[in-house]
């Protein structure tokens, strides 16, 4: 027989590696500078779509659409934090 059979193991099979891991928040904070990205962007496009539908004239008008401009990046840089340093990202800057 060419191909092996897994052993069964006490522990379960995540160690003989014939299971798959959960994914973890690891995956998710990989991708949060994508996300960043994508949700800054969307933010332009939908500022930009406001402006052009309700044509601001006056002071007032500006004002508001700044304010309205303003929250959620505000909000953001406030609420999302960059992810906290992995033991793997210490020992590499360790090592420089």
């Amino acid at each position: 027989m060419t191909s092996r059979e897994p052993v069964a193991s006490p522990y379960g099979s995540v160690q003989t590696g014939t299971a798959s891991a959960p994914k973890g928040l690891y995956a998710l904070n990989m991708q949060t500078g994508q996300l960043k990205g994508a949700v800054t962007a969307a933010w332009i496009l939908t500022v930009g779509v406001l402006t052009y539908i309700s044509d601001p004239t006056s002071v007032t008008g500006w004002t508001v659409l700044a304010v309205v401009a303003a929250i959620p990046p505000v909000v953001m840089m406030r609420l999302w934090r960059v992810p906290a340093q992995t033991v793997s990202e210490s020992i590499r800057e360790a090592l420089r």
